[in-house]
């Protein structure tokens, strides 16, 4: 609590003193109450801020130096901080920090030293499932990440190619173990690599995306296999690579290739496609399946009249299909790598998890959240993740008031290690409404309700206020 405060006065400090100082404060307060669990909309994509408990207070108190994009000067610094505190009947008061960095970019190059929320792939982070590797689902982990922040051209190309990369490392703490001569290690680690490439110019009615990203827990090779007894160094080297040291693979690798296309050649309307096909599992060149992946559809409506009382901003599809996990090994290699077993690990036992939640697609779940009877592999992460599910958002202002609606219908089938009798059908659906306070400058209200109906999380409803201020202080 001393370091945030110590980092809200540097950032207020430093603001007021510098020319290119531009801040930027969010605050919340809200409250819920429920029917049953926790609905599935209600805690994902929510940085891991929502209680697991049925009536609480949540609330979030943040603030951001943020870069000017008019200062011409090449060098600049952004730094941020969220407070979140919370309270509910079960775990009484709590409080935890989801952003706390400092940033420092020359050019288009930034250096990022802390824990920041973060969005990776090619995909509508704003009103779909979220990336398939990394998305906004749980906590933000502490790491120190390179990188260009946006599209950069490639003059060689004559602009028309631009080229988007970063390199970071995280700290995730101690993990279980599941198989070898240790029951836990004190450190494990997440590297995080990606590079995508844009075809076309901003301004031009049409632009193509390209690339990859690819991460990978690991850490404590020298405690559960003492024979070979690598060193950190060694263990990095061939994580970061896919390669084995001396028959094994180290790491529990995940990530995606991703495709995008997006077209404005429609006045009023712009489209945005795109695929996300999964890698999983051990090295990167040897996992690759392309029947298992995200594809959606988005379209923005960005001119829609201001005089109408009916404004329809946006609409996203999308569509995830993970029921294939076949890996590419041969018959002769370990019998743990013949599924790929999305989210969990053979060696980890937190899976592809940080603080209990999903470090990747929110709809990959703990058994905690599934109904008593799919409690599942108690040695895994999820209970679930053969599955397939469409995700219908529509985003529009009615009234003055913004309107934004989900609605996700999955069908569940377990893991492959404990499968459940028969395909589980599941609906989680989200309406929140938003309105503005005339009377309070950058103030809103909103109200929401979450359910759930199905039988693999049960019948859950809730309904949340807020109320929220947002907007730059200079």
């Amino acid at each position: 609590m001393r370091y945030f405060l110590l980092v809200l006065i540097f950032i207020g400090y430093q603001a007021t003193f510098a020319q290119d100082s531009t801040l930027f404060v969010n605050m919340s307060i809200t409250g819920s109450g429920f029917k049953g669990a926790t609905p599935f909309w209600q805690s994902a994509n929510s940085d891991g801020t929502v209680p697991a408990d049925q009536a609480q207070v949540v609330g979030q108190w943040s603030l951001y130096k943020v870069y000017n994009i008019h200062n011409p000067r090449k060098l600049q610094w952004s730094a941020g901080a969220s407070l979140i505190t919370s309270y509910s009947p079960e775990t009484k008061a709590n409080f935890f920090l989801t952003d706390l960095y400092q940033a420092v970019k020359l050019g288009p190059w930034e250096l990022m030293v802390g824990q920041k929320r973060q969005n990776v792939g090619l995909s509508d982070s704003t009103m779909g499932l979220g990336g398939l590797a990394i998305s906004r689902n749980a906590r933000p982990f502490p790491r120190i990440q390179i990188g260009l922040k946006d599209f950069q051209p490639i003059h060689l190309a004559n602009d028309f190619i631009a080229w988007k990369i970063s390199i970071s490392e995280g700290l995730l703490g101690n993990s279980q173990i599941n198989y070898g001569p240790v029951s836990q290690v004190p450190n494990t680690y997440l590297h995080q690599k990606q590079v995508y490439f844009r075809l076309g110019i901003p301004e031009s009615k049409w632009m193509f995306f390209l690339g990859m990203n690819h991460q990978a827990i690991w850490g404590g090779e020298s405690e559960f296999w003492p024979k070979e007894n690598p060193s950190k160094w060694t263990a990095y080297k061939h994580m970061v690579t896919g390669t084995k040291y001396q028959h094994n693979i180290v790491g529990n690798h995940f990530g995606s290739f991703d495709l995008a296309f997006n077209i404005k050649t429609i006045p009023n309307l712009e489209l945005l496609a795109y695929r996300n096909s999964v890698f999983s599992n051990g090295s990167i060149f040897k996992v690759n399946n392309l029947q298992d992946a995200l594809t959606g559809i988005r379209v923005r409506f960005p001119k829609a009249p201001t005089h109408s009382k009916i404004q329809l901003k946006a609409i996203t599809i999308e569509y995830l299909d993970l029921e294939n996990q076949k890996s590419r090994f041969s018959n002769n290699e370990s019998i743990l790598y013949a599924e790929a077993d999305y989210y969990n690990s053979y060696r980890y036992r937190r899976g592809w998890s940080y603080f209990g939640n999903s470090l990747g697609s929110p709809i990959i779940r703990t058994a905690a959240h599934s109904l008593p009877e799919f409690a599942g592999n108690l040695a895994q992460f999820t209970n679930n993740n053969l599955l397939k599910a469409i995700h219908l958002a529509v985003e529009a202002n009615i009234l003055q008031t913004h309107i934004l609606a989900k609605s996700t219908h999955s069908w569940n089938r377990g893991t492959y290690l404990a499968p459940f009798s028969s395909t589980t059908p599941q609906w989680s659906g989200y309406l929140g409404l938003e309105r503005s306070i005339p009377s309070l400058q950058s103030v809103s209200l909103n109200l929401g309700i979450v359910s759930d109906i199905g039988q693999l999380y049960g019948n859950n409803t809730s309904l949340i206020l807020s109320v929220r201020k947002s907007g730059f202080l200079n």
